[in-house]
């Protein structure tokens, strides 16, 4: 699988590491002196590392992985299924975590309503930041779409996890017991997807698989 096969014609050529390696390369970028477009200076309020993907592809392992390994440093993980209001609201949830990015960009405390899933109705609000120079995680589908902008008071990296569509299908199928329309959530992914593609923001790391890992559980 060519991994850039997953961004746009004429696009930058990102860096890209097999899964294994992931955590320490992101490890590395989150603590190194990164420069926030248009300021010549680091982005003041914190750090935001954006970990897209579709669904069975690996996110929210890594993101889980990630956090353990910046312990302190990690300001939590903000799932972008935890904003989604049900099957048919990703770009709602998309929206709604891009207004969780400003504010923090703006060196604020943020608040949105979540989604309960397992009630399929609204859920509490969910209250993020601010940042105070920690990093922040943004894991799942649309996470690149809610930062493909410039953001001045972050510094932001910005990750795209992949998969052979076989071995997504085989982790889908591990992971969920109940059944639910994937063509129509794809759907929704490849809609999203186009806020970014063709843009200055799309991922600068790729995550491949390693090819002997075994299929993840808890995806």
């Amino acid at each position: 699988m060519d991994p850039s096969s997953h961004l746009s014609a004429g696009a930058r050529r990102p860096s890209v590491v097999v899964l294994g390696q992931a955590v320490d390369e992101l490890v590395r970028r989150s603590t190194g002196t990164r420069r926030c477009p248009g300021t010549g200076r680091a982005g003041p309020h914190g750090r935001l590392i954006a970990i897209d993907g579709r669904s069975g592809a690996g996110k929210s392992v890594l993101a889980d992985r990630l956090a353990a390994a910046l312990g302190r440093r990690c300001a939590g993980v903000l799932h972008v299924d935890d904003l989604v209001a049900g099957w048919q609201g990703l770009e709602v949830g998309v929206d709604r975590c891009a207004r969780v990015v400003t504010a923090l960009d703006r060196g604020l405390a943020a608040r949105a309503p979540s989604w309960d899933w397992r009630c399929s109705a609204p859920g509490d609000d969910l209250l993020v930041g601010p940042l105070d120079g920690k990093v922040l995680l943004l894991e799942g589908c649309g996470a690149l779409a809610a930062v493909a902008r410039d953001l001045e008071g972050l510094e932001v990296v910005r990750v795209l996890v992949t998969a052979p569509q076989p071995l997504r299908l085989l982790r889908i199928r591990q992971r969920d017991p109940y059944p639910w329309d994937l063509e129509a959530w794809e759907e929704q992914e490849r809609t999203v997807e186009r806020r970014w593609r063709g843009t200055p923001w799309e991922p600068e790391l790729v995550i491949v698989p390693d090819r002997s890992s075994p299929p993840l559980t808890g995806l």
